[in-house]
């Protein structure tokens, strides 16, 4: 299992690094979308849990 997961990702990364300047700028941008969008939802979860704890009170 673990080797399996490796493979991937080494297989991943070597694709990417085949990428061309263009294709590596735009993967890079959407990795950052991505995790834009991921610390988004994290705030809104982080912050709804606050409001919750908040109104128990």
């Amino acid at each position: 299992m673990c080797k399996e997961r490796y493979s991937k990702k080494f297989f991943e990364e070597a694709r990417i690094s085949a990428f061309t300047d263009e294709e590596k700028a735009a993967y890079e941008d959407s990795l950052k979308v991505l995790r834009d969008n991921q610390n988004i939802v994290d705030t809104a979860h982080s912050e709804g849990r606050t409001e919750r704890e908040r109104a128990s009170r």
